[in-house]
Formats: structure tokens, C-alpha cells, sequence
């Protein structure tokens, strides 16, 4: 038989559709009601019903209001005019108020050589001058693309928008020479940065009562820091000559008066200068167990120029009176070693002169490795100018011991391991000269490659860092004025002696 049916009819699948769109025809009708409802409670519209497929509202609609009149072309730009002219009108009366208002204020300044607010934040100043193009090489190298490049011929005191007056003469005169790159050791640079300090501190002898000391100049000291990085970024050991500042002005007591302060300030500054600059590195070249490493006959291996360690050596040759031997590696672009060979050949001591690349006939010969650093990394990274990583790779190589002369002060918490994320960029012309003059395939005279020629090849580029970084494992021992460590105790070093800096 077939499907059961019941009294009406209907089959079993009949029945449940027709039960299932009644219970929605129900449901649908009590949210229609409800609604309606809650549309009269809160005087809204009703919801539109659907009639033919045409919605209609219950309630009745609100009438659009009306358009405005279009206005033709020739009214438009009349419009235009009149607000023009209006708004020239009102600048106009405005203006001689504001001039008078900007040079009464002009005439209330103090004389002083500085002006508190710069024409530009050294911020944004510092970010435009990194951004210029006026670089001597356009092209860059495409890994160090995030450093600062190298700019020359360029004038500091115009085109780094500052205000002429917002920066101290000493800094203005040490920002030159470090653009000039006449200063190239970190400790020189350390102590003519101090030097500059302390004759900015003394313009706040005779401050106000109503101001402070600590804020005063920290506030004035930023636009003079920020005019140093602009023409030479800073090494580590002015870096930590600028937190020790800023570590002992946050220190200053407010319950003291500004005299007082002031000379307290000026007195830490100076014993800073004299203990961590000037006594280290006397201390490291006055070692008498540093002087004993040296034995007669010895043939010790230096790298260009430092100053610790030329002093090492000349104090060994005078106390003790023995006879040694020293082999300097130089490499281009700047020969630095030039100036130690003359220091140490006016001392009567027999001296080998050779470029890096000599390295593999010289370094058998030698029997030790002395090297100066820039700085010392919190993970035992040796920071050096750029040569000296391939001076300790071929020591290593060749089983030699390496020591590093390096002051405390230069030591740093940043933890580094290539030469790629920090270093400096020096001029890219210096890499296309021929020191030598000698005539060469590439250019002859006394360019390796003329600047026409390299701008001619878009795939050439040319690099000139000032610094590299060795690991730790190339060292064999540290000579600091606190005594000699193994490399991986910097860390600990660092804790101990700048700690206070730790937070700035």
C-alpha cells in the first residue's frame, strides 16, 4: 500500500510541511506584533511591511528637506574672491600686532651665547642631515644602508639647522675637527669632549636662584651633543663620558643651592677626566708586569697606531734596557701606522714596516700580539679599527698570544658579534686613492679609479668602515689599570666599575 494517511487526507510528509509553515506564519506574526509595539512606545517609524513585493512604511515618512539651488560657474569663483579677500583682510590686521609683540620679546632676552631653543629640535635636524644627499659617493652598500653616511664639504654651522647661537663655541670647534677626522683616537676624543663640557658648565656659574642647575644644563647640553653626532657619530668612550654627565646631574640635591652644585659637579668631571682617562691609560703603559712579558730579543707584533700601547712600548725600552724588536702592520686607507713607526724609530728601536697583506710572511716571526681597542663589548667582543679582526684571526691562526690594552672606561653592556649592525662609515674616496701615487691599470696618477669612472659603473660600490668586531675567543688576555683579566670578565668589569651608568 501506500504512504498512511491521515483523517484529513494529508500524507505524513504533507502534514509536517504544512504544521512547519504555520509555526513560522505564528512566529512571524507575533515579531511583526511586537514591533509595532515597541515603534508607538518610542514614537519611531514602524517597520515597513512587505505588499507585492514593495515595502511600505506603517508610519508616515519624513519629507526630504530641500535642495539647495545649484549655483552656476560665475557665482562659484565670486564666492571664492570674497573669501580670499576676506581672509587677506584679517592677516593684514593682524600682522603689526604680532611683529610688535616678536621683538618686545626679542628685546627681553638675556645676551647670552646661547639660545634655549633651538630653530629646529636636534632630533628632527639630526634625521634630516642623515637623510641628505649630499654624499661624495651617492651609491650605498646595500648591508650598511642603515648607517649614517659619509657627507664632506659640508658646512656645520648652516646645514645642520641649528640656531648659530643654540651651540657652545667649544663644541662648535671640536665638532669641526671631528668632521675633519683630525682627532682619531677614542681617548683624545673623550678628553676633548670633557674639555668642551666644562666650558659650557662655566656659562652657569652665576645662574638665576629661580632655576636650577642639573636641568639647565641638561636642557642646553642635547643641541650640543646632537651637533657632534651630526658631524662624526660618537665613539663608546664619549658615549660613556655623556652618561657619567647625565648619571651625576640626575644625582644633584635639590636642597643645595646652585653654587654649590655647580661645584660639585665641576669637581666629579674633572676627577672623571683625571682618574678614568688620564691615570688609566698612564697606569697601563707604566705596568711593571706588562714590562715583564717583554724578553730580550723578542719580536712583538702591533697593529697601526695607539697611543697606550707606543707608550707601553717606549717605557719598556727606557726602564728595563733591552733590546726587542717591532713589527707594524698598517693598512689602508688611513696608515696610521706611519706615525707610530716615527714615535718608536725616535727611540732607537729596530722597527719592521708592512701592509696587512704581509701578514702571513710577518706574523711567524713575531712572538707576541699587542693591540689597542676602541672598546670592549659586554660578550668579550673586541671593537677595533677596521684591520685589526684579521691581525687577531691570523695570530690565532698561527698560535700567537694577542693582548689587548683597553682602559675600563671604554668598556660597554652592548653586546655585538659582526661589524655590520654598528660602525661608521668614513669617506668612500679615500678607498679609490693611491696612497702611493704609483700607476695602476684601474686609473694611474693619483686615483685608483677617477670619481667620473666609479660613477660610470652603477655596480661598483665602495665601503669604508672605521671599525670591526673580533670574538672573544681571538684574545688571550687584557690589560685594564685594574689589573690583567681574561676577555670574558668585561662583563663583570663593567658591573663593578659603571655600574651607575648602567641606566642611562
Amino acid at each position: 500500500m501506500g504512504d498512511t494517511a491521515d483523517s484529513s487526507g494529508l500524507s505524513g510528509k504533507a502534514l509536517k510541511k504544512a504544521r512547519r509553515a504555520e509555526k513560522l506564519k505564528n512566529e512571524r506574526g507575533i515579531d511583526q506584533e511586537i514591533a509595532t509595539k515597541i515603534a508607538a512606545a518610542v514614537k519611531v517609524p514602524a517597520p515597513e511591511k512587505v505588499t507585492n513585493g514593495e515595502p511600505q512604511n506603517c508610519a508616515e515618512k519624513a519629507e526630504a528637506p530641500p535642495a539647495k539651488p545649484a549655483l552656476t560657474k560665475a557665482e562659484r569663483r565670486a564666492k571664492q574672491e570674497a573669501q580670499r579677500a576676506a581672509k587677506q583682510t584679517q592677516k593684514a590686521e593682524q600682522k603689526p600686532g604680532a611683529e610688535s609683540n616678536t621683538k618686545q620679546d626679542i628685546k627681553d632676552e638675556k645676551p647670552l651665547y646661547f639660545n634655549p631653543q633651538p630653530s629646529v629640535k636636534p632630533s628632527v635636524a639630526f634625521n634630516l642631515e642623515h637623510q641628505s644627499s649630499r654624499s661624495c659617493v651617492p651609491k650605498k652598500v646595500s648591508f650598511f644602508q642603515h648607517l649614517p653616511q659619509f657627507t664632506r664639504e659640508c658646512n656645520l654651522s648652516h646645514s645642520l639647522l641649528f640656531s648659530q647661537t643654540s651651540v657652545h663655541p667649544l663644541f662648535m670647534k671640536l665638532g669641526a675637527k671631528l668632521a675633519a677626522r683630525t682627532i682619531t683616537d677614542s681617548n683624545e676624543q673623550a678628553s676633548a669632549f670633557i674639555q668642551a663640557f666644562l666650558g659650557l658648565l662655566e656659562s652657569f656659574r652665576d645662574l638665576d636662584p629661580a632655576k636650577t642647575v642639573n636641568r639647565e644644563v641638561e636642557h642646553h647640553l642635547k643641541p650640543n651633543i646632537q651637533y657632534l653626532e651630526l658631524s662624526r657619530p660618537l665613539p663608546v668612550s664619549t658615549r660613556n663620558c655623556i652618561k657619567f654627565i647625565k648619571s651625576k646631574l640626575s644625582s644633584l640635591s635639590i636642597d643645595k643651592s646652585n653654587s654649590e652644585n655647580f661645584e660639585s659637579l665641576k669637581r666629579d668631571i674633572e676627577n672623571f677626566k683625571e682618574q678614568k682617562i688620564d691615570f688609566s691609560s698612564k697606569a697601563i703603559s707604566e705596568d711593571e708586569k706588562m714590562e715583564n712579558y717583554i724578553k730580550e730579543g723578542e719580536n712583538l707584533l702591533i697593529f697601526g697606531e695607539s697611543n697606550t700601547v707606543i707608550q707601553l712600548l717606549l717605557n719598556a725600552k727606557k726602564n728595563r734596557k733591552i733590546n726587542f724588536t717591532i713589527t707594524i702592520i698598517d693598512s689602508r686607507p688611513n696608515l696610521s701606522g706611519k706615525e707610530s713607526l716615527i714615535r718608536l724609530e725616535e727611540s732607537d728601536i729596530q722597527c719592521t714596516y708592512g701592509l696587512i697583506t704581509s701578514l702571513p710572511y710577518l706574523m711567524p716571526k713575531a712572538s707576541k700580539v699587542l693591540i689597542g681597542a676602541q672598546a670592549l663589548l659586554g660578550n668579550g667582543a673586541v671593537m677595533g679599527c677596521s684591520g685589526t679582526g684579521l691581525v687577531l684571526l691570523s695570530a690565532k691562526t698561527f698560535r700567537k698570544p694577542t693582548i689587548v690594552c683597553c682602559e675600563t672606561y671604554k668598556f660597554s653592556e652592548r653586546i655585538q658579534t659582526d661589524s655590520i649592525v654598528f660602525n661608521e662609515l668614513a669617506d668612500p674616496a679615500e678607498v679609490l686613492r693611491d696612497p702611493i701615487g704609483s700607476h695602476t691599470s684601474c686609473g694611474g696618477g693619483d686615483n685608483l679609479l677617477t670619481q667620473s669612472e666609479f660613477s660610470a659603473n652603477e655596480k661598483l660600490t665602495v665601503l669604508n668602515c672605521v671599525y670591526d668586531v673580533s670574538p672573544a675567543s681571538f684574545v688571550s688576555m687584557v690589560v685594564t689599570e685594574v689589573g690583567h683579566i681574561p676577555v670574558l670578565s668585561v662583563p663583570i668589569i663593567y658591573r663593578w666599575k659603571c655600574g651607575d651608568l648602567q641606566e642611562y
